[in-house]
C-alpha cells in the first residue's frame, strides 16, 4: 500500500501526466499508463469510481495517443473500464466497452485471444444481466473455447467466469 501512496502522490501531483518524460523517459507514456491503470484499479477496490473512471480513461487515452486505437494494450485498458461499469450495473457503457475490446482483439495483429476470451466472457455476463441470455450464450461458448484450446488466460479465473455465466444461461 506504501507503494501505491507513492506513486498516487506523484500522480497528484503531475496529474496530467500524458507525457511524464521526467518521471519515467522510455517508452513515452505506455508505461505511465500501466501506472495509471493500476492506481484506477486500487482506487476502484477502495470504492473510489470517479477517480477510477478518470484514471482508466486517462490510460485508454495514453495508449491510443502512443500505440494507436487498435492496439491489444488500448483493448486492456477498455476491459478495465468496461468490468467497473458492470459491477456499477452501468451496463450500456459497460457493454459498448466489451464491444470494443472484442473488436480489438479480434483484428489485432499478434495472439490476442486472452484478450478476446476476455472481453466475450464481459460481454456474454453483461447481456446476461440485461435479460439477453439468446445473445449471451454463444460468445461465453466462444470464450470456453479460446480458453480450453489453452489460447487464453492460463490461471484458470476466466475459465470459472465463463462457466459460471454458462452455467447462470441453463
Amino acid at each position: 500500500l506504501a507503494l501505491y501512496q507513492q506513486a498516487a502522490q506523484i500522480y497528484q501531483k503531475n496529474p496530467s501526466a500524458s507525457t511524464p518524460y521526467e518521471i519515467h523517459p522510455t517508452p513515452p507514456g505506455v508505461d505511465w499508463a500501466t501506472v495509471i491503470e493500476n492506481i484506477g484499479a486500487l482506487d476502484e477496490q477502495q470504492g473510489k469510481y470517479d477517480q477510477a473512471e478518470q484514471q482508466f480513461k486517462q490510460a485508454i487515452a495514453i495508449k491510443e495517443k502512443y500505440l494507436g486505437p487498435d492496439h491489444l494494450e488500448v483493448a486492456l485498458a477498455i476491459g478495465l473500464l468496461a468490468y467497473m461499469y458492470e459491477n456499477q450495473s452501468r451496463l450500456k457503457e459497460a457493454e459498448t466497452l466489451y464491444q470494443r475490446e472484442v473488436r480489438i482483439a479480434e483484428s489485432a495483429p499478434g495472439d490476442g485471444s486472452a484478450r478476446l476470451a476476455d472481453g466475450l466472457t464481459g460481454l456474454a455476463d453483461v447481456y446476461h444481466d440485461e435479460g439477453r441470455d439468446e445473445d449471451a450464450r454463444p460468445l461465453a461458448e466462444r470464450a470456453l473455447k479460446l480458453e480450453a484450446r489453452g489460447a487464453a488466460a492460463s490461471d484458470g479465473q476466466l475459465k470459472v467466469n465463463t462457466l459460471t455465466i454458462l452455467g447462470l444461461l441453463d
